[in-house]
């Protein structure tokens, strides 16, 4: 038999699908034990990261529970839009009519329950883990994510829980999901912050991440104009602030809404001054005069309220959620809109992207320890225990 190094074996075994490793567990022991190795998983993810043809990133949306792979999305033939879905089972412990997504990171989505129930699930691998209960009311807004600030392992869930109203304006308290490091074997445990949020509304539940700090698009009734600006969490300081929206936003119509995103690595907002979306840009973080519009999306019918802005495919277009009622692609070359997937209006319709991953909830709640060059050294040998592997030939009949 031909000598394989054992490096490539595990470049072979990293590239392949999350469906086809978890079909090559049952091969046998040995495989079995390489791929559920702390070191593998971790390496899996990482090559899913960088792949540049994004085979591994996946559209979640909820109601309808469907996936969609991005490289499905820039099928030329809209005719193809409602095959390129695949349905997806839930867990048999989330509602099917209350359920809210609260983020997503390294293949774990975050999910929340009957407002009070939170849960890590890995859509690829099809596990599930409930978080330990907190002792806080209603989430008016989250994020669910990983702060790459302390050892690049530790992963948080931000929570914004309203209290009592004043003045046209609602507290809001912030509670944090995190490792306890102080103890040696890291356990995960829900911590009130001290300071106090003053929003009266907040366009997007779901935070934007950029930089180590998480981003919330809100506004306050300022008579006789509103007040316009978004709410920044900085996971290293745990020192909330307010920047500013654009000053096009601003005094505008009471029922207008504005999104956030990430563009060449800045913050972004997709609005709606008067009747065409605009895209602007803060060129300088933390300073509000640096806001400028990058471009205006003429494309979009007028009676549209709101655009979030999704994902961006490797040929450059936008995949955009319009309205919570259909997914369309937008390319700046062409000036083109064209759906992709459309709702079933249901008053809770979402969409996320997730990459595809063998990180298991439990192994995140229970905080593994990390993956060192040990880790490696094993995972080679046992690459190195295949050679010694012969599958017997099946007896002809």
């Amino acid at each position: 038999m031909m000598h394989i190094p054992s490096e490539v074996y595990e470049k072979i075994l990293v590239r392949l699908e999350v469906k086809d490793l978890l079909r090559f567990k049952c091969v046998c022991r040995c495989w079995a034990d390489i791929i559920s190795s702390s070191f593998f998983v971790h390496r899996q993810l990482e090559q899913s990261k960088e792949d540049p043809d994004q085979n591994h990133r996946r559209i979640f949306l909820i109601f309808p529970h469907v996936t969609i792979p991005y490289n499905s999305c820039d099928d030329k033939e809209d005719s193809k839009s409602n095959r390129i879905s695949k349905k997806i089972p839930l867990p048999r412990q989330f509602s099917r009519d209350d359920l809210k997504i609260m983020g997503s990171c390294d293949g774990l989505i975050c999910l929340l329950s009957k407002g009070y129930y939170v849960f890590l699930w890995n859509p690829s691998s099809r596990k599930v883990e409930e978080l330990s209960q907190p002792s806080y009311g209603c989430a008016n807004f989250y994020w669910f994510g990983r702060d790459s600030t302390i050892d690049g392992t530790n992963y948080k869930l931000i929570v914004g829980v309203s209290g009592d109203r004043f003045d046209d304006r609602r507290t809001n308290t912030l509670y944090v999901w995190s490792s306890n490091t102080n103890t040696d074997r890291s356990s995960y445990r829900w911590t009130e912050m001290g300071e106090t949020v003053y929003i009266s509304k907040v366009f997007e539940d779901r935070g934007t991440f950029l930089n180590g700090i998480v981003h919330w698009p809100t506004y306050e009734p300022n008579m006789p104009n509103r007040l316009d600006f978004v709410v920044s969490y900085d996971l290293s300081r745990c020192e909330i602030r307010r920047l500013h929206a654009p000053a096009v936003i601003q005094g505008g119509i009471v029922n207008s809404c504005y999104t956030l995103g990430v563009l060449d690595g800045r913050l972004c907002t997709i609005c709606k001054p008067i009747k065409k979306f605009e895209i602007w840009m803060m060129k300088e973080y933390g300073r509000n005069e640096s806001w400028v519009r990058m471009v205006r999306l003429k494309e979009f019918e007028p009676n549209l309220k709101l655009l979030r802005p999704i994902c961006f495919l490797k040929n450059g277009e936008l995949i955009a959620d319009v309205d919570r009622r259909k997914l369309v692609r937008y390319n700046f070359v062409t000036k083109t809109v064209q759906i992709v997937k459309t709702h079933n209006n249901h008053p809770m319709s979402d969409v996320i992207t997730y990459l595809e991953s063998l990180i298991s909830p439990r192994d995140i709640i229970q905080r593994p320890p990390p993956t060192t060059k040990s880790n490696q050294k094993d995972l080679r040998q046992l690459i190195g225990n295949l050679r010694t592997i012969r599958l017997a030939p099946r007896n002809k009949r």
